[in-house]
């Protein structure tokens, strides 16, 4: 398939309402908030200011009232209990639909920390090791080439070694994304022709299959490149477990931490709570006299698939949807080191793993900037979470990571806070994470 591709024949590419149910309720303390399936509490009975997490509002108003995003929704929660909420704009603004408490988001890359949680519960179990080989589940993989930082004028030279479950969970196993996302040379344009993780079309042995095809970027264990290996995680669960990842997820993580309204496609009264995504828009088009929008729907008056569309591959790096609450409870169940409401679902041993920086010490902390710019200099990287580090420090400030309609979460170990943003823009428009984990801290009473 890669041959086809060098002789110019390319892949075709294409993917041929919410009524509101939940009654208002307040919440004296914090601004108006909707019913919650997680606990509230007063700010102040977890040390902090009511008055001093309220600023979160009119510092995110004005983004959704000068057309920049659609909507937003920011929660901030502790010890599992939600304790400041704000949130404007339209979940559908076709039709005129509020974004809500409840909302469903489609969160894109805030898939991969619940993917690398699930692989980590087959290391626990011993039915996978960190040192196992990709091509001993998928043999295709076996002997796989390596095009230079991606582009085809430099030489390509074999693998000096297998891809294995460790490079995967560290995206340091050569892979790359598309030029739609952050990859950059010829082997990302590959990628973007050929879609190896799309979800609607192939099967999960196909899409390896595909994959298996295309150069790698660097040599496994040797640099940072984001990509699509968590997908290849899913894709090895599949091949481990017997199930599909989203049979998996259900009975090993989603049931267990009462994640209700997470999964890759949605039916009934949960299908019309799920968000339009939006798109930056070509040009920009007058919303009303005096204000206008720079986004449109991201499929135009076509089908939006995502979280209505069952996939035939089931997206590990991108394709889960949820709600705030639910991925609240993951959060905290990695913040209480693998237990959520007295039920041990990681070990501790697991969760260390996520929190604690496995890439190559040559990498040294500015790694991920490779794949992500300045932004991402002075960071580690766990399995499936990025780590910030305290000045030059080796001290965690928070863990942390994103999606790519403009979701991103933060868990702070040092306050025991989760926060939450969600909107629904691609690609990301606004990176506010640095700005509103700083605000939560100096909320502190």
């Amino acid at each position: 398939m890669f041959q086809e591709y060098l002789k110019g024949e390319k892949m075709k590419k294409g993917i041929n309402l919410i009524k509101n149910i939940f009654l208002f309720c307040s919440y004296s303390l914090i601004l108006n908030l909707q019913a919650s399936d997680l606990p509230k509490a007063s700010p102040e009975d977890y040390g902090f200011s009511t008055e001093k997490l309220s600023e979160l509002k009119p510092m995110l108003d004005p983004i959704v009232d000068e057309g920049k995003l659609p909507n937003y929704l920011v929660a901030i929660y502790s010890d599992g209990n939600l304790i400041y909420q704000s949130m404007k704009g339209k979940a559908d603004e076709e039709n005129n639909i509020d974004i809500a408490h409840n909302t469903i988001f489609a969160q894109f890359s805030m898939t991969k920390p619940i993917v690398s949680a699930a692989i980590l519960q087959l290391v626990e179990s011993g039915e996978i090791s960190l040192d196992d080989n990709l091509e001993d589940f998928y043999p295709a993989f076996s002997s796989m080439m390596v095009a230079p930082d991606g582009y085809f004028e430099k030489t390509m030279v074999e693998s000096a070694r297998s891809i294995n479950v460790r490079d995967l969970l560290t995206h340091t196993a050569g892979f790359t994304y598309g030029e739609q996302v952050v990859g950059i040379g010829d082997v990302a344009k590959i990628y973007d022709e050929l879609n190896p993780s799309g979800q609607w079309g192939r099967s999960t042995q196909e899409a390896m299959d595909v994959l298996s095809e295309i150069p790698l970027v660097s040599q496994p264990g040797d640099e940072f490149n984001y990509s699509v290996a968590i997908d290849v995680l899913g894709a090895i669960i599949e091949k481990v477990s017997g199930k599909s990842l989203m049979e998996y997820l259900k009975d090993e993580l989603l049931d267990p931490l009462e994640m209700n309204d997470t999964a890759f496609a949605f039916q009934g009264e949960q299908l019309e709570r799920v968000a339009q995504i939006y798109a930056a828009a070509p040009q920009r088009t007058v919303q009303v006299p005096g204000q206008t929008k720079s986004y449109v729907p991201m499929f135009g008056n076509n089908p939006n698939p995502y979280c209505r569309l069952e996939p035939n591959f089931y997206s590990g790096g991108g394709g889960i949807c949820t709600s705030a609450d639910d991925f609240a409870r993951f959060s905290t169940m990695i913040l209480n080191k693998g237990i959520l409401n007295g039920k041990r679902v990681l070990s501790e041993e697991s969760v260390r793993l996520m929190t604690e920086n496995l890439l190559p010490r040559k990498l040294g902390r500015n790694a991920l900037q490779n794949s992500f710019g300045d932004f991402a200099g002075n960071m580690h990287f766990g399995a499936g979470l990025g780590i910030v580090l305290k000045g030059d420090t080796d001290q965690t400030d928070y863990y942390w990571w994103a999606g790519a309609a403009n979701t991103f979460f933060w868990i702070d170990p040092d306050n025991n806070t989760v926060g939450i943003f969600l909107s629904q823009h691609f690609p990301v428009t606004f990176n506010l994470i640095d700005k509103l984990e700083a605000h939560v801290e100096d909320s502190q009473i």
